[in-house]
């Protein structure tokens, strides 16, 4: 949630995934798929690889006309030449349906130029239909003018506190509740409907591009009215367990005082971090998250995946939580996956949550541990190994000045640490700037990684100076680990049964091929470190 809008700016959960995906993954050497898909809670590629993919987001001058990224054919190929496999490429609403049913196929050529782009590039593309609080109109961006039902409520930016506080506007919360009730735009149909219409028009123009992996159908969707019954539950809590700071926690001193309010808002969730029961009480405040799950966004998920299925059968289907459960609270969802009008659950989708550290969104030292971090995360990886689906982090990041400190590069390993101990995909928030080619993050964000594995994963790990990967062969196909051209590395595997061979070709990458009979293998690299950049 942290990113501004454009003018502002284990081993248990683990093995059930794998006994899952042994179910469908023993035949998959003999498929081929054009399009990447899903099996069980993997990405799978057309050899029938599991995929880790980890990636940036492209980007956050898309929120505002003419909204297109500002990268170049250049930034594109620098991306890939860190390792990167894919994108997160952003497009708006507004820009797509200027006027009620009305597409701007001008604006999709420019999008359909820039996907060829990356295809040159090697990088494959999630399409994100973005917004932040609601729409431009309330200092944000995603819907056009004409589909802000607000009641002409009056919109007031509050000062000095963080963007996303705006959330809380009456007129972004009854803009969500128009758009979350259907109400009828200016021709007489239902804005969601319309937004629906509009997604089952780009699925159809790309239904046949096979670099695209998926589509995102919502960006950090948000709960409108509900918010109010959440934060009234959570400041009870919070009174109940903190009198002395919850009985000041009100929402009324929120709008008139921002700035005061922010400050013990931020000194609430260090005192409740401290004491271990910030989970706990953000837990408690889930039922009105609930209610808005199962009334809003799980019918709007099934009807708008319904849409683009009747168009469009191969790209994933990537769908999100609620925009309250990025800085580790609990996703309420319950096991759900969209489903058809006869209750089937629809295949080849995947989860995507966001995450956010407290200390990017407030601008506050971060001093939390690993296993910190891996809590938060897991939380979300236990949703989609209920519900038997893939789980990729679309949004996680932090930006100068933090990510330039010791504290942010210490948030960043942690996060990337747990990613990996979890064997899940990513995508970082954001390609800002060239300034960002020199951030001092990037020796960590592109470090080594498996991008596509011949096999079930068992383990994944790397550290300062070493990397291991462990799988269970399931395919005669290369397992391929992206490691810096920087590094020159040592390379070992070890295997039980059958044999093994491994080679670094001239783009950096090891390659790991098994014979038939190999039960598992273990990839071992170790490497000194030439220079960071």
């Amino acid at each position: 949630m942290v990113h501004p809008p454009a003018q502002a700016i284990e081993g248990g959960a683990l093995m059930f995934r794998l006994s899952i995906a042994a179910l469908c993954l023993g035949c998959l050497a003999s498929l081929a798929y054009p399009f990447i898909g899903t099996k069980g809670g993997w990405f799978v590629d057309e050899k029938g690889r599991v995929l880790i993919l980890r990636g940036l987001n492209v980007s956050g001058s898309s929120k505002s006309p003419p909204f297109l990224p500002w990268q170049s054919k250049e930034d594109l190929l620098w991306i890939k030449e860190q390792g990167f496999n894919c994108v997160r490429y952003l497009v708006l609403w507004e820009a797509i349906e200027p006027e009620p049913g009305r597409y701007d196929e001008t604006y999709l050529e420019k999008v359909a130029e820039r996907l060829d782009w990356l295809r040159e590039a090697g990088l494959k593309v999630i399409l994100d239909m973005h917004q932040d609080l609601y729409s431009r109109r309330y200092g944000g961006d995603g819907a056009p003018e004409w589909a802000c039902l607000d009641d002409k409520t009056p919109f007031e930016p509050l000062p000095g506190v963080p963007w996303f506080f705006n959330y809380l506007s009456p007129a972004v919360v009854k803009a969500f509740d128009s758009f979350w009730a259907n109400r009828p735009g200016p021709d007489g149909v239902g804005i969601q409907d319309r937004f629906i219409r509009m997604w089952q028009h780009l699925a159809s123009r790309f239904k046949d591009d096979p670099n695209i992996i998926g589509y995102d159908l919502l960006n950090e969707p948000f709960y409108g009215s509900y918010i109010y019954r959440m934060m009234g539950e959570l400041m009870e809590a919070i009174g109940q367990e903190l009198p002395d700071i919850g009985s000041e926690m009100d929402l009324k001193e929120m709008i008139s005082d921002p700035q005061t309010y922010l400050v013990r808002f931020r000194d609430t969730i260090r005192k409740l971090l401290d004491s271990g029961r910030l989970f706990d009480l953000l837990d408690s405040a889930s039922r009105p998250a609930q209610q808005f799950e199962r009334e809003c966004l799980q019918p709007f998920y099934d009807r708008i995946t319904a849409a683009i299925r009747e168009v469009d059968p191969n790209h994933i289907i990537f769908y999100e939580t609620a925009g309250g459960s990025m800085s580790g609270t609990k996703i309420p969802m319950e096991p759900y996956r969209p489903r058809d009008n006869r209750g089937r659950p629809f295949q080849n989708v995947a989860l995507s949550p966001h995450f956010y550290d407290f200390s990017s969104d407030f601008g506050t030292p971060y001093s939390g541990t690993e296993e910190y971090i891996y809590t938060f995360l897991k939380r979300a990886v236990d949703v989609g190994e209920r519900i038997n689906v893939p789980v990729w982090f679309g949004e996680w990041g932090t930006w100068p000045p933090q990510s330039e400190r010791p504290d942010g590069r210490l948030l960043v390993e942690h996060h990337l640490n747990s990613f990996d101990r979890l064997v899940v995909g990513w995508a970082f928030w954001e390609y800002y700037g060239e300034e960002f080619k020199r951030s001092s993050i990037i020796p960590l964000i592109t470090r080594p990684y498996a991008q596509a594995i011949a096999g079930e994963p068992v383990e994944m790990r790397c550290s300062e100076n070493s990397f291991r990967l462990t799988f269970i062969p399931k395919s005669e196909s290369e397992t391929v680990i992206w490691v810096p051209k920087r590094y020159e590395v040592e390379v070992k595997v070890e295997v039980e049964g059958g044999k093994a061979e491994a080679r670094r070709d001239e783009d950096g990458y090891v390659r790991v091929k098994s014979s038939p009979q190999t039960r598992r293998c273990t990839v071992i690299l170790r490497w000194s470190p030439t220079k960071e950049f």
